[in-house]
C-alpha cells in the first residue's frame, strides 16, 4: 500500500489548489461558460471518483516502481552518470517534465490515444472541473507510461513524488478559468504553464489545440515549435472544445465513457457535413476555418 504520509501530501496537493483555483475562477473569471457549470460539475465528478477509485487500485504500480529501482540499484540513465544528489534531483525533475511533453504530443499524434484523449478535450468550457475530465482509459494509459518513463530514467522515489506534486498543484491552476493581471501572466507564462498559454490547447482550432503541450514549463514548447502564445480568435471569442461533440448531452458521464468507441466515426460525419472529406485526418478540426 501507498504509505500513508504520500497519500496525504498527495491529496493536499490535489484539493487545496482546486479549492483555490475555484474562488479565484469565481472572482476573476476570463471567459463566460456556455454550459451550466453545475451540470458539468456533476458529471465531471463521475469520471474524476471512477479515476480516484482506479488511482487507489493502481498504487501498487508505484510500490513495485520503487522496490524495482531500490533492487536494481544503477539501472536507468541517471544511475549511469555521476551527479550530486541536489543536481540529480533538478535535472530529473526538467527530465519527467520533457518527457510528459513527449507523451502529451503522442496522446495527440497517436489516433488510438487520441480516442481517449479527446474525452479531455471535448469540453466546450475550460475550467477546474476540466482537470478532472479523464477517460478512465486515459488515465490508466497516462500512469502506465509514466512508470515506464520513470524506470528508463532511473529517477529516484523523491524525484517521482516533488514532480507529481507540483502537477497536482499546477493541474488545477492551468485549467481554471482564470483571469490574470496581464503583466503578472507575461512574467509567470516565462516559467509556468498559464491558464491563457494551456486555453489555447483547447481551442477547436486544430493547429492551436496541437500546441502549448507543456505540463509545467513551456519551454518545452518554444524550443520544439509548438508554442502559440495567443488564440487566434483572443480567449473571450475563441471556440473550445471539440467541433464533433458539442451538444450538451456529450457532457452526461456515459456519453463521455462512449466517446473513444465514436469519436472517428462523430469526426467524419462532421468533415462530411462541412464538405471537407479530402481533409486529413488530425485530431481535431475547426469547421469554419
Amino acid at each position: 500500500m501507498m504509505d500513508t504520509n504520500i497519500e496525504r501530501a498527495l491529496a493536499v496537493a490535489f484539493y487545496v489548489p482546486l479549492v483555490v483555483a475555484m474562488v479565484l475562477e469565481t472572482i476573476a473569471p476570463r471567459r463566460a461558460a456556455i454550459r451550466s457549470t453545475a451540470w458539468r460539475w456533476l458529471n465531471t465528478a463521475g469520471l474524476a471518483v471512477i479515476n480516484t477509485l482506479l488511482a487507489r487500485a493502481a498504487a501498487f504500480l508505484t510500490t513495485l516502481v520503487a522496490i524495482v529501482e531500490i533492487d536494481r540499484a544503477g539501472w536507468g540513465l541517471l544511475n549511469q552518470i555521476a551527479l550530486p544528489g541536489p543536481v540529480a534531483f533538478g535535472v530529473g525533475i526538467l527530465l519527467l517534465d520533457f518527457a510528459s511533453y513527449l507523451k502529451h504530443r503522442a496522446f495527440h499524434a497517436w489516433p488510438v490515444l487520441w480516442q481517449m484523449h479527446s474525452v479531455h478535450h471535448s469540453d466546450t468550457d475550460m475550467d477546474v472541473a476540466t482537470s478532472l475530465r479523464h477517460h478512465p482509459a486515459d488515465y490508466l494509459l497516462d500512469t502506465l507510461m509514466t512508470v515506464g518513463i520513470v524506470l528508463v530514467l532511473g529517477l529516484t522515489v523523491e524525484t517521482v513524488f516533488a514532480y507529481q506534486l507540483l502537477a497536482l498543484v499546477l493541474n488545477s491552476f492551468r485549467h481554471g478559468n482564470i483571469r490574470l493581471p496581464d503583466k503578472l501572466e507575461r512574467r509567470v507564462r516565462l516559467v509556468l504553464v498559464t491558464p491563457d498559454l494551456h486555453r489555447v490547447h483547447h481551442s477547436s482550432v486544430e493547429r492551436e489545440t496541437n500546441s502549448n503541450f507543456g505540463v509545467l514549463c513551456p519551454w518545452w514548447d518554444r524550443m520544439l515549435g509548438t508554442y502559440v502564445a495567443q488564440p487566434a480568435h483572443g480567449h473571450e471569442a475563441m471556440d473550445l472544445g471539440l467541433e464533433y461533440f458539442r451538444a450538451p448531452a456529450e457532457n452526461t458521464i456515459f456519453r463521455m465513457l462512449t466517446q473513444p468507441l465514436r469519436q472517428m466515426k462523430a469526426r467524419k460525419v462532421a468533415l462530411d457535413s462541412s464538405g471537407k472529406q479530402g481533409q486529413e485526418q488530425g485530431p481535431v478540426v475547426r469547421l469554419d476555418a
